[in-house]
């Protein structure tokens, strides 16, 4: 998701959210710390967020996901009680399919790529 997010940014402010060295001119030095050293994924959308506006950016995917973030953080909960991370849960083909069609819901442009090719 944090990933997302930063492609999001470089898409429409043209610098790279982690790298100061691309930052702008009147970049919020209030944010550095927040977008550097994030505590989690809900900090660095936070961040994100106040970034957009310091901008004066709105309907942002950062805010869009901002805006649901208490949805974003229950279908996330399922991978983090799963054995991809911390848990001893499988995901279950619903949860994905709940979290991808959140997420398609939120931008037209975020779409699973296309299956591997069978060899």
């Amino acid at each position: 998701m944090a990933r997302v997010d930063q492609a999001d940014i470089w898409e429409r402010l043209g610098f790279v959210l982690k790298d100061p060295r691309t930052w702008p001119e009147g970049f919020p030095e209030s944010l550095r710390e927040r977008i550097l050293k994030p505590r989690g994924l809900m900090d660095l959308l936070e961040a994100a967020f106040d970034l957009d506006l310091a901008f004066g950016q709105k309907g942002t995917l950062a805010q869009r996901l901002f805006g649901e973030k208490n949805r974003l953080q229950a279908l996330l909960a399922r991978r983090h009680e799963s054995i991809l991370a911390h848990g001893t849960r499988p995901v279950e083909q619903e949860d994905y399919e709940r979290l991808r069609t959140f997420i398609q819901g939120l931008d037209e442009r975020l779409r699973p790529l296309p299956p591997w090719p069978k060899f």
